[in-house]
């Protein structure tokens, strides 16, 4: 009956389960209880009712005949009695109950010692003292010897127990019976029965339901992995989740994949459905290798106790074995970091992330911590003049704008082959940053306005060979895809050289920036609106993580002022940080000289920018532009006119347009119509897949080759959704193996 019990499918529910062992019992319940009758048979000391006979009757409570004592002894009435409950208690405390089993005997020893000196005299009952206390001695020394050689912890307390046992003894068999001796009989034996409680004590039970939060909300998890994730038709259908465990944030477990057919990259990418699965919301979920396991297990946490589900401040910039602190990660466990320096050479990196995401904080902390804990100087490229981080416009060593990229573009260039030379008249293979030769950080904010076709090769150069010569770019924008690098053949490479070391992912309002982001396979527009919260790409590194992070908050001053309560202490805005690290800048003589003169004149060219911009929003003390009817505009005067020196700076004229008419042909409409300066849009009902192919051949990529070398994947998946875009007419074939869109077509023919 066991075999056929353990042969039960393990399909079965827990219920059905229950009712099969309770039918088992009831059955083996009702045949011992039965007489054995004419027609029945005896298989295994077993009655069993003969096949042809009537079944039995089965009695009206089965719980009843379930009940049996501890030798497996079906028990008929429903209580217990007080005898039956005794032996039980007793049983169930055998080992707790040693003490007071040693007390009665110590008890009884002494007690018979003084009846005996009562009746024989005091001679012979100080023999058979002396020979008592003789045999317990010995007695406690071998005890003692042989304890301590396999358990120390013991060999102390059972000399402390032998030398009070006879102690108590002797008093005993001196001067009889007395309640002073039974107390101290009853106290040193709860005093010293406390270390032997201690080694015995039941196990807390199980309390009812909801009075152990822990283990019913991991046993809640996996039940519902089981029947909503790992299920039939689930996100991630035959997948195992075992061993959660909680700990000071939520939960951690491990995930078995199905081998061969399930990785971490898939996931990852329904990862939002597996967060409806367990009802766990998205951020609060990371899925990531199993740092001692094999590759078909992962690593799940749970996280009920988000350490940065409100702000992190930045207290101070860290820097450790090259890398720089960004911010903790989503579970606690460890932060974020970004790779600044690795042997013999200096990284670059990319920062992706939509309005609001905290993509400038971002680089502001990496520009400050550069700057701060290492010998490093921050060239500082905006695509809009300086509108998206004025702090690193303002404390960078040099800053450009879209006009003057061009020129930083070139003297960066001049300082690359003039570190070249210097490593090879000092035999050197790589770059260690240093006072003498400082490390030059090129951060690019907002580089899709930077990066153009033209120069995008130079970029590329630049970011390839600068690392082993202390030349780093690091990168932002609201786009990844290949037109963000300027497009052309040398788009990917330039994107590559920055994502590679560090790229950084924030919140993004495209779902395909999360499908053509390197390395990556979450969704970013599922993230939450927290600033800085965000995914640090996994290069292979053993310190990095692919666990959502939150940058810490560099907080700034009209930030700081619209609090309801002051900072925290030791928290100060960044404008304080900047302007105690910033002086430490300091480019290398050598250097200098070769980034030529546009570097030289930098500051006389910031304070004419300045100047210009107070002279433009400054005050007009002679009139007020409010009701002027002649529609001319008045010079607009830095300070006060009599002053010397003052800045007259014109406002700018805006230009007089033309009346709209439409042209009477297409062909005028065309001529008269300039290439648009942004970015082609993509046909609608693309695919992930398709946008990607689709955008490399849109930048120039023309052979299935260069696109499949490009995007990573192989050349027939290619050729595959080139034929799927050529047959919605968004490609046409220009010959063999070579493909353009039909946008790209249009234009030229216009052209």
């Amino acid at each position: 009956m066991a075999r056929r019990q353990r042969q039960q499918p393990e399909s079965l529910s827990a219920r059905d389960r229950a009712r099969i062992q309770a039918a088992v019992a009831t059955a083996l319940a009702t045949v011992d209880r039965a007489p054995r009758g004419r027609g029945e048979l005896v298989v295994a000391d077993r009655r069993l009712p003969a096949l042809s006979g009537a079944r039995p009757e089965i009695p009206d409570d089965p719980r009843r005949q379930q009940r049996r004592d501890r030798h497996g002894r079906p028990r008929d009435s429903d209580r217990l009695t007080v005898g039956e409950g005794l032996r039980s208690l007793a049983h169930r405390n055998q080992r707790q109950l040693y003490p007071w089993l040693v007390m009665l005997l110590v008890a009884a020893s002494g007690y018979a010692a003084a009846l005996v000196g009562w009746a024989a005299g005091h001679d012979f009952l100080v023999g058979w003292i002396a020979t008592g206390l003789s045999a317990t001695a010995v007695t406690s020394v071998v005890i003692t010897v042989a304890v301590r050689k396999t358990h120390p912890y013991w060999a102390g307390w059972l000399t402390v127990c032998a030398v009070n046992a006879v102690a108590w003894i002797s008093v005993t068999a001196f001067h009889g019976f007395d309640y002073s001796h039974l107390v101290w009989l009853y106290g040193s034996t709860c005093l010293l029965g406390l270390r032997w409680w201690r080694h015995v004590r039941h196990p807390h039970p199980t309390g009812p339901a909801g009075t152990d939060r822990e283990p019913v909300a991991g046993a809640r998890l996996m039940e519902d992995w089981a029947s909503n994730a790992g299920c039939p038709g689930g996100p991630v259908a035959g997948a195992r989740l075992a061993n959660v465990t909680p700990y000071k944030h939520g939960f951690t477990g491990e995930v078995q994949l199905v081998r061969g057919k399930q990785s971490l990259s898939d996931i990852q990418t329904v990862l939002p459905r597996l967060s409806t699965a367990l009802d766990v919301a998205q951020e609060h979920l990371i899925v990531e290798a199993h740092p001692d396991g094999p590759p078909s297990r992962l690593r799940i946490q749970v996280v009920t106790k988000s350490p940065v589900s409100t702000a992190v401040y930045f207290d101070q910039p860290v820097y450790r074995d090259g890398r720089i602190l960004l911010g903790p990660y989503a579970d606690g466990i460890g932060e974020a970091t970004f790779v600044l320096y690795t042997d013999d050479s200096m990284e670059s990196g990319y920062v992706l992330g939509s309005k609001g995401s905290g993509k400038s904080r971002v680089l502001e902390t990496v520009a400050l911590t550069a700057i701060a804990c290492t010998p490093t100087v921050v060239f500082y490229i905006d695509g809009q003049n300086g509108a998206s981080s004025p702090l690193l416009w303002e404390h960078a060593l040099w800053h450009a704008g879209p006009d003057d990229a061009p020129q930083m573009l070139r003297s960066l260039l001049s300082i690359k082959d003039y570190r070249q030379l210097y490593n090879r008249k000092h035999k050197l293979t790589g770059f260690t940053p240093g006072p003498e030769l400082p490390g030059i950080l090129v951060i690019v904010d907002e580089c899709h306005k930077i990066f153009t076709e033209q120069t995008s090769a130079r970029w590329a150069d630049l970011a390839r060979e600068g690392r082993k010569l202390g030349m780093g770019i690091l990168g932002a924008s609201q786009v990844t895809t290949l037109d963000a690098f300027g497009g052309g053949q040398h788009a990917d490479a330039l994107r590559s050289s920055l994502v590679s070391s560090n790229g950084i992912a924030l919140r993004t309002a495209s779902k395909v920036q999360s499908s053509v982001f390197p390395g990556l396979s979450v969704d970013l527009m599922a993230l939450p609106k927290l600033p800085g919260f965000g995914y640090t790409v996994d290069d292979g590194d053993d310190q990095h993580r692919t666990a959502p992070f939150r940058n810490r908050w560099l907080i700034g001053d009209r930030q700081a002022a619209q609090l309801d309560e002051p900072l925290p202490d030791g928290v100060f805005t960044a404008e304080a940080w900047f302007d105690h690290v910033a002086r430490n800048q300091q480019l290398d003589q050598r250097s200098a000289h070769a980034a030529g003169r546009a570097f030289a004149d930098r500051y006389a060219r910031a304070e004419r920018e300045q100047a210009e911009l107070d002279a433009l929003f400054a005050e007009d003390p002679t009139a007020s532009a409010v009701g002027r009817t002649d529609g001319a505009c008045p010079d607009i005067v830095r300070g006060n006119a009599g002053e010397s020196g003052a800045v007259v700076v014109p406002f700018p004229q805006l230009p007089e347009l033309a009346p709209f008419e439409p042209s009477s042909s297409a062909d005028d409409a065309n001529e008269d119509r300039d290439e648009p300066a942004g970015r082609v849009p993509a046909p609608s009902g693309l695919t992930d897949a398709q946008y990607r192919v689709w955008d490399a051949l849109n930048c120039g990529l023309g052979g299935t080759s260069e696109v499949a070398e490009a995007l990573g994947i192989s050349d027939r998946r290619v050729r595959v959704l080139v034929a799927e875009l050529d047959s919605a007419g968004h490609v046409a074939r220009t010959g063999r193996g070579q493909y353009v869109t039909t946008v790209a077509e249009d234009r030229e023919s216009n052209a």
